[in-house]
């Protein structure tokens, strides 16, 4: 098969790969509704919180101060979804850095190659996809983002192509895949 765009990852990017999760998440979930049932208890959720706030007409401390402001805080996890996710993401990432503070594994780097007939991944070991297993196709100013489902596929910085560009790369994968470039907010025309 012959190269047509390729792109070099040298380096791990944490910010990089935690927008990639926030796009997917913003693209998949966006326009689902809630339940009956979920609405029923962030209601209820939101009765038992007015009433415990302030309302134990004794002294006020410190105790119950920071069990007010857990209890607020829980609220908001349940009743917005998009605070969820950020929360969740974000104690993700700070748990991974965590993990890997003490890891002295090196990351070898992934090489994507696109081609007329599909494109493969060569990292520890070789994969191919063709074209119609990606579902999304997303922008961003300076990575590009791939997926096949929700929690799958992969995201490059623009930078990194080492044969070809970004910007033709963007009308050649909406070509082959049919999909439509989604421009994420603060990219580049």
């Amino acid at each position: 098969m012959d190269v047509i765009f390729q792109v070099d990852v040298r380096k791990k990017d944490r910010k990089l790969e935690e927008r990639y999760r926030r796009t997917a998440f913003d693209l998949y979930r966006k326009g689902t509704k809630r339940s009956a049932g979920a609405w029923v208890l962030l209601i209820w959720y939101s009765i038992v919180l007015i009433m415990s706030l302030g309302g134990g007409g004794g002294a006020y401390t410190l105790r119950s101060f920071i069990v007010e402001a857990l209890l607020v805080f829980i609220w908001f996890l349940i009743a917005f979804r998009r605070f969820r996710n950020r929360v969740m993401l974000r104690l993700l990432f700070l748990t991974i850095a965590l993990k890997e503070r003490g890891d002295t594994g090196t990351f070898n780097g992934n090489r994507f190659m696109f081609g007329e007939e599909g494109f493969w991944a060569i990292t520890v070991g070789d994969m191919m996809w063709k074209y119609p297993a990606v579902d999304k196709v997303a922008e961003s100013r300076d990575a590009v983002f791939l997926y096949f489902k929700e929690d799958s596929g992969l995201y490059f910085a623009k930078r990194d192509f080492t044969v070809g560009d970004s910007k033709a790369f963007l009308q050649f994968i909406a070509e082959k895949t049919g999909k439509e470039v989604i421009r994420l907010k603060g990219s580049r025309r």
